[in-house]
């Protein structure tokens, strides 16, 4: 596992990985190319390098291969990488050991809890969209929705599970809200199920966690705002119907910094504050716990360039580990994608 080797800046590493965002490179101070990659598995990833001998590779290596690598460890600005000696293809491969997921268990219980909240709906254009969103019928959204990731990289619930484990916990959150503010529950608790439905269509989440060209072109926001339309005219709703407007303005709107739309009512307001919060308490936990991210004899961990900034830790408390993905049997980018989106998976 590459979380194996996180902490350490030299020796030997093998492993099965899969690689991604494969790179030729051209010296600065000589003629001639390198190999510059990175390697992902259930645990994290890490950069890899090559300086020569990669030719004949070239036929078959290509991003998102399972791959058997041997190399030594070594440091560039200090980050662990891989100074790759040797690769081969591997077709046989255990896919829970290569990307990350939550355990299939766990995200069985966040299903129940979200039918549970589902049950309580009273608005009936909400009870729509909800049953859209979760129902077992050919072309639902459900099994993308538990399965598709919170998001990639360094970001918060970057695992697959993790769009519905954010949606489920803003939602508990905001049943709570609605409740001590006098909000709209129906609205409140569908913005929060709804916000990132975009994601589906954003992230790749087969053998690694990656951006779709149209995520990439057009944004988690604007995709859900399309996916929310589909619904409507899928169930004649009216684009005027007061319900709509304010889920899709949730939608929209739900990150103020890059959106293109302030929050414009309270339930709006309140899903944009729950997400941001879920998020960025999230993150903090995740980084600060990461054994990988500690500072040896200091209080703080590394500097995280997401956040841009430390947390710290004090060296007199006790480590909360960070949890293992378990090695369950998981779901990466279902069957029933197809059906959704066509060929853009």
């Amino acid at each position: 596992m590459i979380k194996d080797y996180k902490n350490k800046t030299t020796g030997p590493i093998k492993g099965t990985f899969v690689i991604n965002k494969i790179d030729y490179k051209t010296f600065s101070n000589k003629p001639g190319t390198f190999l510059a990659c990175e390697f992902t598995d259930l645990s994290g990833s890490m950069k890899g390098i090559m300086w020569d001998g990669f030719s004949s590779y070239k036929s078959w290596l290509k991003n998102k291969t399972v791959v058997e690598v041997s190399g030594e460890l070594n440091t560039y600005k200090d980050t662990t990488q891989i100074q790759i000696k040797n690769m081969k293809s591997v077709e046989i491969y255990n896919t829970t050991l290569l990307v990350p997921s939550l355990a299939s268990e766990k995200i069985k219980e966040i299903e129940i809890g979200l039918n549970s909240f589902k049950e309580t709906i009273k608005n009936e254009t909400c009870k729509i969209i909800w049953n859209e969103v979760l129902s077992d019928s050919l072309g639902s959204l459900k099994p993308a929705y538990l399965n598709c990731p919170g998001g990639i990289g360094d970001v918060h619930h970057a695992y697959c599970g993790g769009l519905a484990e954010h949606s489920f916990s803003m939602i508990r959150v905001g049943d709570l809200v609605a409740l001590y503010q006098g909000l709209d529950r129906d609205i409140v608790l569908t913005g929060c199920l709804l916000h990132d439905i975009g994601k589906i269509q954003c992230y790749h989440w087969n053998l690694c966690l990656e951006m779709t060209d149209i995520g990439r072109l057009l944004h988690h926001t604007s995709i859900g705002y399309g996916m929310l339309l589909n619904m409507a005219e899928k169930n004649e709703i009216s684009l005027n119907n007061p319900t709509f407007l304010k889920l899709a303005h949730i939608i929209i709107a739900h990150h103020e910094d890059e959106g293109i739309r302030k929050t414009m009512f309270a339930e709006a307001n309140a899903v944009a504050q729950i997400d941001a919060m879920d998020a960025l308490v999230t993150h903090a936990v995740a980084y600060s716990t990461a054994p990988e991210n500690r500072n040896e004899d200091t209080n703080w961990t590394r500097y995280c360039n997401l956040t841009q900034k430390q947390y710290y830790i004090p060296a007199n408390l006790p480590t909360i580990e960070k949890p293992n993905f378990p090695e369950a049997e998981q779901k990466n980018e279902i069957d029933i994608i197809d059906d959704l989106f066509g060929d853009e998976k």
